[in-house]
């Protein structure tokens, strides 16, 4: 018998109660509404510091009573939230013959059932403010980009749902190591140095972790992105086969227009699609990831007709872009998207000028194919560019979570799932609310 999720014995109506508790011994992020425990004694503190009419000694013994209190409030808060574990363990024996007492795993499990019964909670909403460039401008022209989707969906980034598990916070990506030309490492900063869950201040991320910059030199997917080697016959660039046009006619190589280091890809107005291809190896790709495509490109003269770079012939997993649009100086294009349970299959990755036509040319380079890093459910990726950066150049972003989903919220400040979420969900929030 499947789960039951609300009315009577339902899993969801049961959980709902437990964090409706739980909320009570916490100021709520969002709402900062009278009759929760925390509120009310920061409230008692704040009026009785106003007043100020007592001396030291009543000031300590006051903090001494905070701070018990705050204690007492944890201990309780995570006396209810044990509840969660064996209701859980009920449910899902009794109805899905599911047996573990790993909480981690009914989690999990329960995430999985609500995806086949096509259920949902309601759904966070995530805001970010930039990437922004750091003050002073950093001294490399690299960039960051960030994403607010979960990779819950194969294609493109925003097909995906919006990852209300995004830990509210601002950020700076800050360089902190350069020994290696484009394989700069990046520390992601939160502005508060917490990181402990059961603080009413959880979502501040303190130190999130660190990431390496993008280039053909390192933290890419791709072999010879940056088209500075030759295969051995000269009909090709290393690792890349021509499998449309004729090299040194409708592509070929070009050692006066590079991005970075000696040479680039080009593509003439001819009459002809000129495509490369790289064959990666089975597997490549992991399940449920987000990747990021990025490449440099400029034009010269009118080219008409279009640039598609990534997995062609799957939607949602590759880059097109008008080349009547693209600049006469090289810019930075970038293109995520998510995979799905099996992308084992997928590994042709294309350069690919369609419909080629106009007059000049389009030049490429530095073709990269790199995983993103999730950071506290905030995807981030440092594109490098042609100067490197130096100690402490940083960019800045901040997520903005609503929190407006109790269930939401709770599932992924607790146990890091993502549930499924809608607008419009199918279990009510009042569950957990009131």
């Amino acid at each position: 018998m499947p789960l039951t999720y609300v009315g009577a014995g339902g899993i969801m109506q049961k959980l709902g109660r437990i964090i409706r508790a739980s909320r009570l011994f916490e100021e709520q992020e969002t709402t900062n509404a009278a009759g929760y425990l925390f509120k009310e004694m920061a409230d008692i503190q704040a009026a009785m510091e106003s007043v100020n009419e007592y001396d030291d000694e009543a000031r300590i013994l006051l903090q001494q009573i905070w701070d018990e209190f705050n204690l007492k409030l944890q201990t309780w808060k995570q006396d209810i939230l044990d509840l969660v574990s064996p209701v859980l363990r009920q449910a899902l024996d009794e109805d899905e013959d599911f047996h573990t007492s790993d909480l981690t795993s009914m989690v999990e499990f329960l995430k999985d059932c609500m995806i086949r019964d096509g259920q949902t909670v309601l759904q966070n909403n995530v805001a970010i403010v930039g990437p922004a460039a750091g003050l002073p401008a950093p001294t490399g022209d690299f960039r960051v980009v960030v994403s607010n989707y979960a990779s819950t969906k194969q294609g493109s980034d925003y097909s995906s749902q919006m990852n209300g598990a995004i830990w509210s916070n601002y950020y700076r990506i800050v360089c902190t190591s350069n020994q290696a030309s484009g394989a700069e490492t990046f520390e992601i900063r939160g502005n508060m140095p917490r990181n402990d869950t059961a603080h009413p201040l959880w979502y501040t991320a303190g130190l999130a972790g660190m990431t390496r910059l993008i280039s053909s030199d390192g933290n890419t997917l791709l072999s010879n992105g940056g088209f500075e080697y030759d295969d051995a016959s000269g009909t090709s660039f290393a690792n890349w086969s021509v499998t449309a046009g004729v090299w040194g006619v409708d592509l070929k190589k070009n050692v006066s227009s590079p991005y970075r280091g000696s040479q680039c890809l080009e593509f003439p107005s001819t009459a002809v699609p000129g495509r490369l291809t790289q064959v990666l190896g089975r597997g490549t790709l992991q399940p449920f990831t987000k990747y990021i495509i990025s490449y440099k490109v400029k034009k010269t003269g009118a080219p008409t007709g279009s640039l598609r770079v990534g997995f062609a012939g799957i939607t949602g997993m590759h880059h097109t872009q008008p080349v009547a649009f693209v600049g006469t100086d090289y810019t930075v294009s970038s293109y995520i998207f998510n995979t799905g349970a099996d992308p084992s299959e997928i590994t042709d990755f294309v350069v690919e000028r369609a419909i080629p036509g106009g007059t000049g040319s389009v030049y490429v380079d530095e073709v990269c194919l790199s995983q993103v890093d999730i950071f506290n459910g905030l995807g981030v990726a440092v594109i490098g560019g042609a100067v490197d950066p130096a100690l402490g150049d940083y960019w800045t972003v901040e997520a903005i979570n609503d929190y407006a989903g109790a269930f939401m919220t709770h599932f992924a400040r607790w146990y890091g799932v993502l549930l499924p979420g809608s607008p419009v969900p199918t279990i009510p929030d009042s569950l957990a609310t009131t």
